[in-house]
């Protein structure tokens, strides 16, 4: 027993000299992906309701007009039993505008997420001072950001952040135990932005490091957050200057800038949409192009072997991912006065007044979205094994639907359920184009329109 003991504690001694003496932190390797996007909780979903309330222009006087305001609150509604009720606790609450309900807000709620027993929720909103010692300073008004989490089973809650600012953003990671978000401060009489990180399972915040510039956070993996610049103030992928960090805020790595154009995320896998500098403008262009990147293994490899991709979404049941594809759906997605500009060697105003070149231009885009045929094919993650299901007439052309009812960031196009590959459909009916958002049955190819 003894000399067992002195070995431990040889042990030990050697690992707090190799400690002592700047070894390398025992790097923690990624293996995952955390997306916490979920809006359910024991079999309840939760949306949000708008209700009107009255109440005082200018609260300081007395004889102030009566103005109508919108209000929101969130509600939860089991699908089984059809019934609906606000998730607070307090018996006598009658979750009005001033009842201090948690679920009662003057903001929209942009997010309601749910990690095991805590709901998340973010609400924003132009945000006017009611009294008239505020209503002039410009630090008083502008957008309220607010991210608080309620414990759904014994009701306790805090307030995560809380800010007012000239813009909207719902820029933060919700991850297994921790909320890391950026916030504004003064440091040497100079504005810098704070990355701080927030344990909701013991209510502490940690300060960990900042930026002389906003940054936006992109994703969240089991040991590493990835920030960089936002795609909308860089004119070309190179600049977006993306890193990453571990939970702590330290060992920071260059990244690939694909992380900020990531389009589904699941497992270990992204696939994100290729974008590229448009030549003699400020803008970036997508093209309909897909690169895959494995946070476990860094393999990046192009997705669809350079096969155009104008809609994807990846199906749980089989771990396939669908997407739609045409011959001509680059013209789609990138031909504009900028690029055919850049391709003739001319300025974008030279082409513009150059009738013929113009007219041939939008007959390739025409010619792209009603004289190509549609296919619904799919690959592994990685893009291996391709397969063609269905093919469908030239006259309509297919690609992605722009509206979270029908696309999201863990399965794409695809419906949650697998079942159906939603599609916007853009063909002409008496002359002019139009759009109509369908259902592709994933099993027989079957294409139902979906009526709004």
């Amino acid at each position: 027993m003894k000399k067992r003991f002195r070995i431990a504690s040889a042990l030990i001694i050697l690992l707090l000299i190799l400690s002592s003496c700047g070894a390398d932190p025992v790097q923690i390797k990624e293996s995952r992906i955390i997306l916490n996007n979920i809006n359910e909780w024991n079999g309840w979903t939760f949306f949000q309701e708008t209700f009107r309330f009255s109440e005082k222009a200018n609260p300081d006087k007395e004889n102030s007009r009566m103005v109508e305001r919108a209000g929101y609150r969130l509600m939860m509604e089991n699908p089984e039993t059809g019934e609906i009720k606000c998730p607070c606790i307090i018996p006598d609450c009658d979750h009005s505008i001033n009842s201090g309900c948690l679920f009662v807000s003057r903001f929209s709620f942009l997010d309601s997420f749910v990690v095991d027993d805590y709901l998340f929720l973010y609400c924003s909103g132009q945000y006017y001072p009611l009294n008239a010692e505020d209503a002039n300073d410009r630090s008083k008004s502008g957008f309220y950001n607010e991210l608080k989490y309620v414990n759904l089973v014994d009701g306790n809650s805090e307030v995560v952040f809380s800010y007012i600012s000239s813009y909207t953003s719902n820029d933060y990671l919700l991850g297994d135990s921790y909320v890391w978000y950026i916030l504004p401060d003064i440091a040497d009489k100079k504005v810098v932005y704070k990355l701080k990180r927030f344990d909701f399972r013991h209510s502490k915040t940690l300060d960990l490091t900042s930026f002389d510039d906003c940054p936006s956070m992109y994703l969240l993996t089991d040991s590493r957050l990835y920030l960089g610049r936002h795609p909308l103030s860089v004119a070309s992928p190179d600049d977006l200057n993306v890193i990453s960090f571990d939970y702590d805020g330290k060992n920071s790595r260059d990244e690939p800038s694909l992380i900020a154009s990531r389009w589904i995320l699941n497992d270990t896998f992204i696939l994100s949409r290729v974008k590229k500098a448009i030549p003699g403008s400020s803008l970036m262009c997508v093209f309909p192009h897909f690169t895959y990147f494995n946070v476990a293994t860094r393999e990046e490899r192009d997705f669809s072997d350079g096969e155009n991709v104008n809609a994807i979404g990846f199906r749980e049941t089989d771990g396939r991912v669908y997407y739609i594809s045409s011959e001509k759906a680059e013209a789609v997605f990138t031909l504009n006065v900028y690029t055919r500009a850049s391709e003739l060697g001319i300025t974008a105003e030279e082409l513009q007044s150059n009738e013929a070149e113009m007219k041939k231009m939008y007959d390739e885009i025409e010619d792209a979205f009603f004289n190509d045929k549609m296919y619904l094919k799919s690959r592994n993650p990685d893009g291996s094994d391709p397969r063609t299901h269905f093919e469908y007439p030239a006259g309509s052309f297919f690609e992605g639907v722009q509206d979270s009812l029908y696309s999201n960031m863990k399965t794409g196009s695809v419906s949650k359920d697998g079942k159906y590959f939603y599609v916007e459909i853009t063909s002409r009916k008496e002359g002019k184009a139009v759009h109509e958002i369908g259902a592709i049955d994933i099993d027989t190819g079957e294409l139902q329109l979906i009526q709004d």
